[in-house]
């Protein structure tokens, strides 16, 4: 097989000795003349440089003959498209044969043996060695043998002199070796595990490293050669050459390490990237004066709170800027994110501009005209609403106002981003829960106008490990106080057996006239999950048991738009006493007068979830109650998870812990459209990996450290699908 070598230019320079070059540690410079800064680092860079090691590595597997379309299909399935993608597969075990054992000293292992053949036996189950030497014997069993090595098998004959590799488990009063490799001479060897990938064997796996191994150019390494140093990491060469060829057993940690870090360093690397694309974009800038922020300030029905004032300085601060602004407002449940938001549109819409305001839900968009209207109205700032049950003629008056600029600010759902939908000057975008749209649809409505200014709302908090995966090319403001007089959810866990109490205590509260919400995590019943009960059946039940009295109302994500619309209004015109729902209602259903809330089957949600869930009765001066009723079959996690709740009224701190039990693919209670896929790192294991990485990205970006073109081209291919908004390369 080809030898790996680390490939380089200009070996006659002062600097052809990789471990010549300087290399950065924090913001301090490893060599005798600080001027020399820039040349040094153009000089590592022309050293390390080369194009054809790149360009190998991200060829489609597609295109390397010998592996056939099943095995294709199932590779792509788990993301392994390319030849980077296959030789950062990470074998299980290695085993090493580098001498012989007598039988003698065996123990639990791998072994390579040498003896002579004293019996042998072709039974149809198997096939069965005894293999002896002077200080033992060995019994070898081989099960369900492939015609070819029948054969082999069947020639060697009683006396012979065999060397067996395999593993050695002990079997009552004997050693056993099954599935042993056989031949008639010992040669060192090492047999690398892979692990099963869609089905496929790791002799499969090992095949296809073997092959591609073999077409090996000489290897670039692209991580920056002071960050090799400071992290004490081993050059690409080396470690592919230990991980797929090692000829002792590797430090596989260290490589491990490596390539943990190097995921998160070229995500980190493709965040700063866009951030360095958005500040060269030129945009609106948006003039605004301290008067006329304290004039629209005081048309609100109250004080903004210090946690408000210092966001929406922040977001005025962007506006003012002549490259788009990028940022996310963070604030927990009720924290009046919207008040900040308001403010922020109203001062883009008086200096002659237009916003869009998507959000998820119609329910959520009427709810927020509704609500905003009468400022805007105040503040002599015309606004309108889009969503998909707008009437025809309407909508066809509403896009005709919008293109000619007399419409100011639109709130909307999906429609916004919708072809026939044309702003005369949008610059500012404003989308509410991202995480329910994906990266895609955000850019869609970002192209409505000419680079504006985006404001991103999420009202779950989000812990700052996934806040720097997922929001690593914004700013990020954060809202981490609740209005005055807003009184926390006093919580409480029960069993089934116990529920009627969380019931009884809702008619104590319905005949004091205020509503509840009764929360499942399904629709309809399900055989695939047992145990668990279902909105529309216990809608059924509720309404002839324990609220046979009361207004009750079903709403669910399975209703049409027209329906869902209809019920939400009922609940809010106070003609619905107890709404019966699934998580639809976590965005979008808010009154003031729903003072309880009951989950069933808590345990089937996330704490970041249950948490927004409460929140929608916590939106008064009114104290507020929640139940979470736990299933039979809950477990102990379960239990602990949701004591964390009733004890703990934070946002944030949820958040962390949501983060910790369950991981970040559920924080947000869906799968991320945005979360990079990461194959090595972890954002729970590895959160101080994501920081030390993103800090030498900051190192580079202060000293303008040089980036070649292959890490470029790395970072695209790397990232390409998951930031589909990533334009380098």
């Amino acid at each position: 097989m080809k030898k790996l070598e680390l490939a380089g230019k200009n070996q006659g320079s002062p600097y052809s000795d990789i471990n010549m070059l300087p290399y950065i540690e924090g913001s301090i410079f490893k060599y005798s003349r600080r001027r020399d800064v820039s040349a040094l680092m153009k000089r590592e860079t022309e050293i390390l440089h080369t194009s054809d090691y790149v360009k190998w590595v991200f060829t489609p597997l597609t295109e390397i003959k010998g592996i056939g379309k099943t095995t294709l299909n199932r590779l792509s399935k788990n993301h392994i498209e390319t030849i980077y993608d296959i030789l950062n597969v990470i074998p299980a075990k290695y085993d090493f044969y580098s001498h012989l054992t007598p039988i003698g000293q065996l123990n639990e292992g791998t072994y390579a043996v040498r003896g002579k053949v004293g019996a042998k036996e072709d039974r149809k189950a198997y096939f069965f060695l005894r293999i002896e030497d002077d200080t033992g014997f060995l019994y070898c069993k081989w099960f369900n043998i492939t015609p070819f090595l029948k054969k082999i098998l069947q020639s060697i004959k009683t006396g012979d002199e065999v060397v067996v590799w395999g593993k050695v488990s002990h079997f009552g009063i004997f050693w056993e070796m099954h599935h042993p490799l056989i031949a008639k001479e010992f040669k060192k060897r090492v047999d690398i595990t892979y692990p099963t990938i869609g089905g496929l064997e790791s002799k499969k796996i090992s095949r296809i490293i073997e092959n591609v191994l073999s077409k090996a150019p000489p290897l670039f390494d692209y991580l920056p050669y002071f960050i090799i140093k400071k992290r004490k990491f081993p050059f690409l060469s080396e470690m592919l050459k230990s991980i797929h060829l090692p000829e002792k057993p590797p430090q596989i940690e260290i490589y491990k390490k490596r390539l943990r870090y190097e995921e998160l360093f070229l995500l980190n690397l493709a965040y700063q990237k866009i951030k360095q694309e958005n500040k060269e974009k030129k945009t609106t800038t948006i003039n605004i004066n301290d008067k006329m922020l304290q004039t629209l300030e005081s048309k609100l029905p109250f004080r903004l709170t210090h946690a408000q004032q210092r966001a929406l300085k922040e977001i005025v601060s962007d506006l003012k800027k002549d490259h788009p602004m990028m940022r996310l407002l963070q604030g927990d449940v009720g924290s009046g994110k919207t008040a900040v938001v308001a403010i922020a549109a109203a001062c883009v819409a008086k200096e002659g501009y237009q916003v869009s305001f998507m959000v998820p839900t119609e329910v959520l968009a009427i709810q927020h005209y509704e609500k905003l209207l009468p400022f805007f109205s105040s503040c002599n700032v015309s606004c309108e609403i889009l969503v998909g049950s707008t009437p025809k003629k309407k909508k066809e008056k509403i896009l005709s106002l919008l293109s000619q600029g007399k419409i100011d600010i639109l709130i909307g759902t999906h429609a916004l981003f919708q072809e026939g939908v044309n702003f005369k000057n949008m610059a500012l975008s404003i989308i509410d829960e991202q995480h329910k749209f994906g990266v895609e649809q955000r850019n869609r409505l970002m192209k409505k106008g000419t680079s504006p200014h985006t404001l991103i709302l999420s009202a779950t908090p989000i812990p700052r490990t996934l806040c720097l995966a997922l929001y690593g090319d914004m700013d990020i403001s954060i809202i981490d106080e609740l209005p005055p007089g807003r009184k926390g959810v006093k919580s409480f866990m029960l069993t089934k057996k116990r529920r009627k109490e969380a019931y009884e205590f809702v008619l104590k509260q319905v005949k004091k006239g205020k509503q509840a919400y009764v929360v499942y995590p399904l629709i309809s019943e399900s055989e695939n999950i047992p145990d668990v009960d279902a909105a529309e059946e216990m809608y059924k039940k509720l309404k002839e048991t324990y609220f046979e009295n009361i207004r009750l109302g079903l709403l669910h994500g399975g209703m049409s738009s027209d329906e869902k619309m209809k019920v939400g209004e009922l609940f809010r015109k106070g003609e619905i006493d107890v709404l019966i729902s699934t998580t639809v209602i976590e965005v979008g259903v808010d009154v003031e007068n729903a003072t309880t809330m009951v989950v069933e089957n808590a345990e089937k949600f996330g704490l970041a979830q249950l948490h927004q869930l409460r929140g929608r009765v916590r939106r008064s001066k009114y104290q507020s109650y929640s139940y979470f009723i736990l299933g039979d079959n809950a477990s102990s996690l379960a239990r602990r998870r949701i004591g964390y709740l009733c004890s703990i009224d934070d946002g944030f701190k949820l958040a962390e812990i949501d983060f910790r039990l369950r991981g970040a693919g559920d924080i947000l209670g869906i799968r991320q459209h945005g979360i990079p896929n990461l194959v090595h790192a972890d954002l729970i294991r590895d959160s101080m990996v994501l920081k030390q990485a993103k800090k030498d990205v900051e190192i580079m970006e202060k000293y303008n450290y040089p980036i070649s073109e292959e890490l470029m081209y790395i970072l695209k291919k790397k990232w390409e699908k998951s930031l589909c908004y990533l334009q380098v390369g």
